[in-house]
């Protein structure tokens, strides 16, 4: 079984220390949480207390196949033997992961020179020599750095993927739903606007801007033999443009109730 340590120390991003431990331990890897602090309860940089699993002097850091180191202060490089516990590893050919501002202990160590690497914006001015690239998360031989605490799900599942392999780093990623996504829904087609040949554009609505008026269907007002059923339906309709005409006189719109028109000769009032 794959053994690794990451270390924390006050001061430290919380959501990339526990995203990271939390994902190697559902890949079955062995994780110590070790202090640098005096304390086993480490304080982070939001305020949330963290239970590590033993003190930086009780760990054996010659034991671990990878050393981790999650950001959020540089506090860690003025922690002089494991500054030197790093160094040791690296010379060692031990796998090193640093994420967000933790990458300045590799470089201040010269681990990340002529080798690509990944930080939290700001912090580039620490890594001499090395090739920043803005990937989430970039591995180069046996180093892996990472930029905050938004990609450390990324961090985690890419160390997971060294330590014990392509298959248990996609099952604990699908686990976590992490290869879940939702597609944005299409967007509607674009409607033509409506022009009439008349001129009028009903780009707004879609259709012709609705008008009242005479319908020149009908007989005239004044015609013979109209009955009050007939009288009821020679009333203004709504007609599009296309229908429209002149407005005989006598013909009234008031607002908010349908045009009328008077009886005329041979018409009952409606």
């Amino acid at each position: 079984m794959a053994k690794a340590a990451l270390f924390i120390i006050s001061g430290f991003e919380e959501t990339e220390a526990v995203t990271t431990a939390d994902l190697l331990r559902r890949g079955k890897v062995d994780l110590d949480i070790v202090s640098l602090d005096p304390s086993i309860q480490v304080k982070g940089s939001h305020g949330i207390e963290i239970k590590a699993d033993r003190l930086f002097a009780d760990a054996d850091t010659s034991s671990y196949d990878m050393l981790v180191i999650p950001g959020g202060t540089i506090a860690y490089l003025d922690h002089k033997p494991f500054m030197e516990a790093v160094d040791r590893a690296a010379k060692a050919g031990k796998r090193l992961a640093a994420i967000c501002a933790a990458p300045s202990v590799l470089g201040a160590l010269g681990i990340v020179k002529g080798k690509k690497a990944a930080c939290y914006p700001g912090f580039e001015g620490r890594l001499p020599g090395a090739d920043i690239v803005s990937d989430p998360v970039v591995t180069d031989g046996l180093v892996t750095t990472s930029r905050g605490p938004s990609t450390a799900a990324l961090f985690g599942l890419e160390l997971l993927r060294i330590l014990q392999g392509d298959k248990v780093s996609t099952k604990v990623k699908g686990d976590i739903l992490l290869a879940w996504s939702v597609s944005a829904p299409s967007p509607a087609p674009a409607r033509a606007p409506f022009r009439h040949p008349d001129g009028q554009d009903g780009a707004r609505t879609g259709h012709a801007p609705l008008r009242t008026g005479p319908d020149p269907n009908w007989p005239k007002p004044d015609g013979p033999g109209r009955t009050r059923r007939s009288a009821r339906h020679a009333r203004d309709v709504p007609f599009l443009p296309d229908r429209a005409g002149p407005r005989p006189a006598g013909w009234r719109t008031c607002p908010g109730r349908p045009p009328s028109r008077p009886a005329g000769p041979g018409l009952v009032p409606p």
